[in-house]
This record gives structure tokens, C-alpha cells and sequence, in this order.
């Protein structure tokens, strides 16, 4: 069961990375979208056990919409 659930988090971690840089990517970028985006981010990244990583999702998402922000966002990914 434990590989299970490692293969159906990598999987889900993996589809929810894909999307965020696509809409980070895209010419106007939907903070709501975003936002979502991070918070399925966090919550994967705080089930599979990395806080440090959940937790700066959680305070990005949490931010006003702006340049520094998406850059930091982008930063966070390696974009």
C-alpha cells in the first residue's frame, strides 16, 4: 500500500506541477487558477511530508498578485 500511495503521489504531484507552469506560462495569467494550483501544491507537498516546501506554497498563495510574487513562484518551481 505504501508504494501505492508514493506512485499516486508522484502522479498527482506531478499533473498539479505540470498545470501551475502552464498557467504561469500563459500570457495573462489567472491568479484564482493560481492560487487553486498552489493550494492542491501544498497540500500534496504536506502529505508526502515536506513541510518547508507546503508551508511557502501556503504563504505565496496567501500574497497579493504581482510581479515578485509570480517570479518568486517561478523561482520556487526552477522556471
Amino acid at each position: 500500500q505504501i508504494v501505492q500511495l508514493l506512485e499516486s503521489g508522484k502522479r498527482d504531484l506531478t499533473k498539479e506541477l505540470i498545470k501551475l507552469q502552464k498557467l504561469l506560462e500563459s500570457g495573462l495569467i489567472d491568479i484564482d487558477a493560481v492560487n487553486l494550483s498552489l493550494h492542491a501544491l501544498k497540500g500534496l507537498f504536506l502529505t508526502m511530508g515536506n513541510n518547508t516546501i507546503g508551508d511557502k506554497l501556503d504563504e505565496l498563495r496567501q500574497e497579493n498578485e504581482n510581479e515578485d510574487t509570480i517570479a518568486e513562484i517561478k523561482k520556487l518551481l526552477d522556471m
